[in-house]
């Protein structure tokens, strides 16, 4: 996962992206308009638009990049907003979880990921991948 925190940098980005041969790869941003200019130049990657609430309508801002992803606070996740999602074909990542108690909650909602800040507590939660082929069968578009 990649994070854009502002405009300006799309070609450059993109370009790395490629040069390092990436395969599977996210592109995160708040910035709309940003993703709406990487999108086209990595037509494999993932793209997904973070958001706080309240704020615009994150299921029509996603839409209209377009952004398959979505990444909500999980603070913020509601029932309306996972059934939007849905509806939308939307997967939700959530940021930022770092406790057992959000992993647990996270995993009982439907999200297709999670952001946190100690990957050692998420990963001895979830589990590690069995071997490399699981990795790799984990990928953006499953």
């Amino acid at each position: 996962m990649i994070e854009l925190k502002e405009r300006g940098y799309e070609d450059l980005v993109a370009a790395m992206i490629r040069d390092a041969g990436l395969s599977k790869v996210l592109v995160v941003s708040f910035d709309a308009d940003c993703l709406r200019r990487i999108a086209p130049l990595l037509p494999d990657a993932g793209i997904g638009y973070i958001f706080h609430s309240p704020g615009a309508d994150p299921i029509r801002v996603a839409a209209s990049i377009p952004a398959p992803y979505i990444l909500p606070r999980f603070i913020d996740v509601t029932e309306g907003l996972i059934g939007a999602a849905g509806k939308g074909d939307l997967k939700m990542i959530v940021w930022t979880l770092n406790s057992e108690e959000e992993f647990e909650e996270a995993s009982t909602i439907g999200v297709r990921g999670i952001v946190t800040d100690d990957p050692s507590s998420a990963r001895a939660f979830f589990g590690p991948y069995r071997n490399a082929r699981d990795a790799e069968q984990t990928s953006l578009d499953s």
